[in-house]
């Protein structure tokens, strides 16, 4: 459901939503330890958003898990590919490879 609705969110730009969908994902993705995903995806929710949501309390804790699981330089890399992107290429990351296992550029290597 997560990534249908980062999907819906980007290709209608609605992008509150895309990006809550993408914070979401970096809190699942956290939540199973992968923390450059979860790092890469923040970046790609505040790419979509204009900014990260530092009013949302789940949101600012996912951001401190990663930094101090990766620890700072390794988090920023990560952030800042997602941050990086497109809105356009975020939607067709997620349209042919989705949010989680398999994706071609949203890996864990931490």
């Amino acid at each position: 459901q997560i990534t249908e609705a980062a999907l819906i969110g980007v290709e209608t730009r609605d992008m509150p939503v895309a990006g809550g969908a993408l914070d979401a994902a970096a809190s699942a993705a956290a939540a199973r330890n992968r923390w450059t995903d979860a790092a890469r995806l923040l970046g790609m929710a505040a790419a979509v958003r204009g900014m990260p949501d530092l009013g949302n309390p789940a949101t600012v804790r996912t951001i401190e898990l990663a930094r101090d699981a990766l620890g700072e330089d390794c988090y920023a890399a990560a952030y800042d590919e997602g941050r990086a992107m497109s809105r356009e290429a975020i939607a067709s990351l997620i349209h042919e490879h989705g949010l989680f296992p398999g994706a071609a550029r949203i890996t864990d290597s931490a």
